[in-house]
């Protein structure tokens, strides 16, 4: 095969896995290993040439290492600079990571580019997770993929083998009997659904709490600087084997190395669980680690999260076990098989009618209509520490370029398009290009990240002149 793509669901662990690539790869070279994605750190590339920019746009390495989201965006594109790589893509080992997060709402148009890429393209595509969708060809979801086997003949014995905790669902739970239990935890990893309940659970845990070095909060309203600053020291409390007690949404439950002894999880999809579960007991130094699977009663979900969490709910009465291999296969075929009207919500496959001979697709509806992440956020850039506070100021004097734009990628916010009106103005300028930068410093807490929940607000020492 001429190369390997490697597919990633969440930019914020690319770097770390092709980091893991070229220490693999060392001794074949510099050039083996590829990133491509928006986080790039020009402070670890000297010097940026043309040829290695055209290098990433090409996907022109033996492995590269991506998106699922640049991965499929690119083979639904129309315009020339998303579909510079796709020759390249002939002949490639296309290894998926986390398969599950293909949305119900793009199944079909991504099984049928998956199917074309083997059938067409001589690619050979690895499905790579820890809870298997169920995405054969089958009756009742003739869109699934044929051919399919496992790299592990029987999985059953090996999940068996490689069992380190145990899942206990504990029902339904009040924010007060969440933190009661929390609070009698010495080190523990809690991981809800949403960043405004992650951080009322941290504002009630830290009154309660003596000495508050022990506790941290994670969640996408900090930048990406400041979640690498707190995932170090929580890593050194962890080997230390001092107390470390972590209130987090889902973004580390995947690519992010800790070891907890006990893990809570908001009920959500089995393979959310089955992520949380590789949190705990990772490096398997405890005979068995426990997650708690809780209901929280305080919070109602909808969409997506309310979709995974009822398929899971369904399941769970049958089960002793949540994450048994035949509990994950029976989530997913509520998961998937049961949404047939949503298999191409955005009818991407009626821009490719059939018979195919004909040719007459319409690429520029297709790729209008095909998109992995809505762009419903606007991005802010936060002035997190004096780095950032003096890039802001460089983008304000003298205007965007490549260099600062990546540079400052480390330092953004997303936020929604209506609380982002709301605090234009107050708490955000925008600036010519529509970069939009943080001017009120008391909106953005060292604990919490940003402070969506109170636009406009100042502490009363910072109005004092």
């Amino acid at each position: 095969m001429n190369r390997v793509i490697y597919a990633i669901p969440f930019t914020s662990i690319v770097e770390q896995t092709a980091d893991v690539f070229r220490n693999v790869f060392a001794e074949l070279g510099e050039n083996i290993v590829l990133e491509h994605h928006s986080n790039v750190d020009p402070d670890d590339q000297e010097r940026e040439t043309r040829l290695s920019r055209l290098a990433a746009e090409n996907w022109d390495a033996p492995l590269v290492v991506s998106t699922n989201v640049q991965l499929l965006e690119s083979l639904f594109a129309a315009r020339t600079s998303q579909c510079r790589k796709l020759h390249n893509l002939v002949g490639s080992v296309i290894i998926l990571d986390e398969a599950q997060t293909i949305p119900v709402e793009l199944l079909q148009p991504c099984l049928a580019v998956l199917r074309e890429l083997v059938a067409d393209y001589h690619c050979s595509i690895v499905l790579c997770t820890a809870t298997q969708p169920a995405l054969n060809r089958r009756p009742g979801f003739p869109i699934g993929l044929e051919g399919v086997r496992e790299i592990i003949s029987d999985p059953v014995p090996l999940y068996q083998a490689m069992k380190r905790v145990e899942v206990q669902h504990i029902g339904r739970l009040t924010d007060e009997q969440i933190v009661d239990r929390l609070a009698r935890e010495t080190s523990f990893l809690c991981i809800v659904n949403t960043r405004p309940h992650a951080a009322k659970l941290f504002r009630q845990l830290r009154e309660r709490t003596e000495d508050t070095a022990e506790l941290f909060h994670l969640s996408t309203h900090l930048c990406g600087q400041h979640r690498a600053g707190l995932l170090g020291k929580i890593r050194e409390r962890l080997l230390a084997e001092k107390p470390c007690r972590v209130i987090s949404t889902q973004l580390i439950e995947a690519g992010v190395d800790v070891d907890f002894p006990v893990v809570y999880r908001a009920l959500s999809g089995l393979d959310s669980i089955a992520q949380a579960a590789g949190r705990c007991n990772r490096e398997g130094k405890r005979s068995q680690g426990v997650v708690y699977v809780f209901d929280p009663v305080e919070v109602r979900h909808q969409g997506y999260l309310a979709s995974v969490a009822s398929s899971a709910a369904e399941v769970a009465p049958d089960f002793d076990d949540l994450l048994d291999p035949a509990a994950v296969t029976r989530y997913f075929e509520l998961h998937y098989w049961k949404h047939a009207d949503r298999w191409d919500r955005r009818d991407v496959m009626r821009c490719f009618p059939t018979p195919l001979q004909d040719f007459a697709f319409d690429f520029r509806t297709a790729a209008e209509r095909f998109r992995m992440i809505d762009d419903a956020a606007k991005s802010v850039f936060v002035p997190y520490d004096h780095k950032s506070a003096r890039l802001i100021e460089q983008l304000r004097r003298e205007g965007p370029s490549r260099w600062l734009l990546r540079r400052l990628q480390r330092y953004t916010v997303s936020v929604f398009e209506p609380t982002y009106r709301q605090m234009l103005g107050h708490d955000i300028e925008e600036l010519p290009g529509e970069y939009a930068v943080l001017i009120n410093p008391d909106s953005y807490d060292k604990h919490l990240g940003l402070r969506v929940d109170r636009i406009g607000y100042h502490e009363p020492e910072t109005l004092i002149c």
